[in-house]
């Protein structure tokens, strides 16, 4: 049995979950396509993407909470001659490594949760990796990150670090607005984030 403040902490996240989800429902399709397009100009136009080489991304969930869609950003890194890479899980394992991929809309599947992930590229290192962009359903200004509850982004940023100890690379959450909120409860295993990227600008450390 989970001790109470374990049971507290689940009950924080599902609260904010909760809160934060209807608050990115009013958002029509043509907006969060607009302001998306926003966000991914707004981080191209960054250090932190200029240097670097390989970039992971994500396919956006479709059939599910709004979120980001970075399918713009993968766009133009590739055009800028950098490697793009997206997600694909290992369900059971609850794991994911970065596939490249030959353009910012490759073919795609969907296997569990309306997550799509590529169907066609090779695996690469994570530490090949020099650029995340984190998706999530809430950021804070101090770059905590509350996800869909899987833990599939946390185990992955441990790894990546860990494999980036010398050199290490940036974290981006990605996110709108109404996601950016005063506090992010959060428990030993979640991961703190390099920056946050929505609306209201881009930040990094």
């Amino acid at each position: 049995m989970p001790p109470p403040e374990a049971d507290q902490l689940d009950a924080e996240k599902r609260a904010l979950r909760e809160a934060v989800r209807a608050q990115i429902a009013s958002i029509s399709p043509t907006e969060a396509a607009r302001r998306s397009r926003a966000i991914c100009q707004a981080i191209a136009a960054t250090g932190a993407f200029a240097r670097a080489r390989t970039i992971m991304a994500y396919l956006p969930i479709e059939d599910g909470p709004l979120e980001v869609d970075p399918r713009q950003l993968g766009a133009i890194a590739i055009a800028r001659g950098k490697r793009l890479c997206y997600p694909r899980m290992d369900w059971d394992r609850k794991t994911m490594q970065p596939i490249v991929v030959p353009s910012a809309l490759p073919r795609a599947e969907v296997r569990r949760h309306n997550v799509p992930e590529p169907t066609e590229g090779a695996t690469v290192d994570a530490a090949e990796v020099d650029l995340v962009i984190v998706p999530g359903v809430a950021f804070d200004a101090a770059r905590h990150r509350l996800g869909r509850g899987g833990g599939f982004y946390d185990r992955f940023l441990t790894a990546w670090r860990a494999a980036r100890a010398k050199t290490p690379g940036i974290a981006l959450g990605i996110g709108f607005a109404e996601q950016i909120v005063g506090n992010v409860p959060r428990g030993a295993h979640d991961v703190r984030l390099d920056g946050i990227a929505s609306d209201v600008g881009v930040w990094v450390g």
